[in-house]
């Protein structure tokens, strides 16, 4: 007599393997991953170094990224070339020109399994704007020097009446011809 009347021993094997492939199907959806991070066009030019940044940069602000996370064989394993990635998109949305790497944690063993976060924190900067200097005053050709201030030249004035004309303060030409006081003189009248 069998211990369960609708078992049959030959089904066994068959629910075994059938709850395998679940196991190992479960096991490779929680592995499989994520498409990777791309980095954006701009953002692939952004620097990312150790270093301080040139002097005329300017501090943005401090941006951290991870790529993975979890534990164990149901964690997701991240790698530093994500981790870059999402990075470097991040300072491209603030305006960033440079990253300054200043932590960088791998994936590693905790007391209870493998963590798979792999994680990256840095300070962006950007290049400081430049103080607008004014503009310079217009550029005016100089006035030529026609004669020397406070010179006088005779002159013929109206009606060629003789006289003589100063020349200007700012030495660009003479003033009208001067002839002075004239008393109005008929011919042949005294």
């Amino acid at each position: 007599m069998q211990p369960y009347p609708d078992s049959n021993p030959r089904s066994a094997p068959r629910a075994r393997a059938k709850l395998g492939a679940v196991v190992l199907g479960v096991l490779f959806a929680a592995c499989g991953g994520t498409k990777p991070t791309p980095v954006t066009a701009g953002a692939a030019h952004i620097a990312l170094s150790k270093d301080a940044p040139p002097r005329n940069y300017v501090e943005l602000q401090t941006l951290t990224a991870q790529s993975g996370k979890g534990c164990g064989v149901f964690g997701q394993s991240g790698s530093r070339e994500e981790a870059e990635a999402k990075l470097r998109n991040d300072a491209q949305r603030l305006g960033a020109s440079y990253l300054r790497l200043i932590d960088e944690q791998a994936p590693r063993p905790n007391h209870e399994c493998l963590e798979h976060a792999y994680k990256l924190t840095a300070v962006a900067y950007r290049a400081a704007t430049p103080a607008v200097a004014p503009a310079p005053p217009p550029v005016t050709s100089p006035i030529e020097r026609v004669c020397v201030p406070g010179s006088t030249q005779a002159c013929l004035g109206p009606g060629a009446c003789p006289g003589a004309q100063a020349c200007r303060d700012d030495a660009s030409g003479f003033l009208p011809c001067d002839c002075g006081a004239t008393t109005a003189t008929t011919p042949g009248v005294r």
